[in-house]
């Protein structure tokens, strides 16, 4: 059954419509409502907001169908419930723990997470570290999937792997007007890395006898 448009002051979050392994957060995830007059009556998405406030076309649901779809590890459920509040995102940190801030706190929050974990990237591609890498790019872009800097890394990556259809499958995820600038970044990358792996000349260890036969003794 679909709900009418409900003002969030009126619910509360009783958890979110996913469940999330280490390796897909941090995350942004859809809330799962309850009325605060009636805790039996349970919101789930597909949902839509209207001026951030109202919550409209959610589906309504039993609480027995929402502990089926957390037996199914459909939905997480939390201990406590939070108060649903107007212009506010729930997301997931890398730790798993849930954080429910203003939009603007939460994109400012996983901004400096992708920031921090694409410059992470960027410096163990350099020294040869490519899972390493590979990890903290992908941190970056589930932070902020517009952060270009963490795909020029990801393409880097496929680049010295010679992975083709790494390279093609990423060119299609990555917006036309910003390839141009990921190209020049993968080159930078490259360069450093094989600066970086690039191995280091040998140089000769002699044995103390080397050579001997080629002094001339001082006696005559």
């Amino acid at each position: 059954m679909v709900a009418p448009p409900l003002d969030v002051s009126l619910l509360q979050i009783v958890g979110y419509a996913d469940v999330l392994p280490e390796s897909a957060r941090p995350s942004i995830v859809a809330p799962v409502f309850c009325k605060k007059d009636n805790p039996d009556s349970i919101l789930v998405p597909p949902y839509s907001f209207s001026n951030g406030r109202y919550l409209c076309d959610a589906t309504e649901i039993s609480v027995a169908e929402l502990k089926s779809l957390a037996h199914r590890l459909e939905v997480t459920l939390f201990t406590e419930p939070l108060a649903a509040q107007r212009d506010h995102e729930l997301w997931v940190d890398q730790k798993g723990e849930p954080q429910y801030q203003s939009r603007r706190e939460a994109r400012t929050q996983l901004n400096q997470i992708a920031l921090d974990a694409q410059r992470e990237a960027a410096t163990v591609f350099e020294h040869g570290q490519l899972e390493d890498a590979e990890r903290s790019s992908n941190v970056a872009l589930l932070a902020d999937p517009k952060n270009i800097d963490a795909w020029a890394v990801k393409m880097a990556i496929a680049d010295v792997k010679a992975d083709l259809e790494s390279q093609d499958l990423l060119l299609e995820l990555i917006p036309e007007n910003s390839r141009q600038t990921i190209r020049a970044r993968v080159a930078d990358l490259c360069r450093k890395y094989l600066a970086s792996t690039a191995a280091p000349a040998k140089i000769p260890v002699y044995s103390p006898m080397y050579c001997v036969a080629t002094v001339r003794s001082n006696y005559r």
